[in-house]
């Protein structure tokens, strides 16, 4: 079962608004004329509100395994934070699109900071797998679950984008042995996970045209975290020395 929920303190509604650049180089996957179609945006990247997962109280290993951790929920804390990040929006009217993953923390982040808005759901922005708190469900499982995400017009068009089936089929990942948890969580390879950036990024680049300022609602380890070799911003990680903090906000230009 899950541990109580922490209480809400200030440092925990922090939020923080950097602005990040990239360079072509972090983008050297891309086609010239797609990177100069980036050139023309300015995308907003932000995680999750806290969950369920990131409340848990035992250990890495146990809360891998846990199989009642399965597309957590946001908590309190989570959506206490999603309401204070869409005050410091204040220019949120000029986002022109909403990208969410759709795992329900972000679903129901996106829900919160962009209430009033259409919200497109891309199956290749899901967390990368690490332990069954990564699995998700099929969508009409999200919406029965968590019942006011029925109030949000959801965009399904692009949700399978250059996967197919695959995220709602959990077929992006393989089971990993760990001694006697054995067969006990599900992983996705590093393979995989690049492959989703590059997709990401090509998206944007192809399917984004008249919208030049996008928000993006995701996770830490798709974003990028320093010991990792993938990320959709993981020079930014590494240049921070740390990954991304529940319902951090960064506006991303390109040089």
């Amino acid at each position: 079962m899950f541990s109580p929920f922490p209480k809400i303190n200030n440092k925990d509604l922090i939020v923080s608004d950097n602005i990040y650049s990239l360079t072509r180089k972090d983008l050297f996957f891309l086609k010239d004329i797609e990177y100069n179609v980036l050139k023309t945006k300015q995308i907003i990247f932000i995680r999750h509100g806290n969950s369920q997962c990131n409340s848990y109280k035992g250990t890495i290993s146990q809360r891998r395994i846990d199989k009642n951790l399965l597309d957590s929920a946001l908590t309190p804390l989570g959506r206490t934070q999603a309401e204070n990040l869409r005050k410091e929006l204040w220019d949120i009217d000029t986002i022109d699109l909403v990208l969410s993953s759709p795992l329900s923390r972000a679903m129901e982040t996106a829900s919160i900071i962009f209430k009033d808005r259409k919200i497109k759901i891309l199956d290749i922005l899901a967390e990368v797998v690490g332990g069954w708190g990564d699995v998700g469900q099929l969508y009409e499982n999200r919406l029965y679950r968590n019942t006011y995400l029925k109030n949000i017009v959801w965009d399904n068009s692009n949700k399978n984008y250059g996967i197919e089936d695959r995220w709602e089929k959990n077929d992006l990942w393989n089971f990993i042995d760990e001694g006697e948890f054995k067969d006990a969580r599900p992983y996705e390879s590093n393979e995989s996970a690049k492959q989703r950036i590059h997709l990401f990024w090509k998206w944007i680049a192809n399917y984004t045209e008249g919208r030049s300022r996008i928000a993006v609602v995701g996770h830490s380890k798709l974003f990028g975290r320093i010991d990792n070799d993938y990320g959709i911003l993981l020079s930014r990680a590494k240049f921070i020395n740390r990954e991304f903090k529940n319902c951090e906000m960064v506006k991303i230009n390109f040089n």
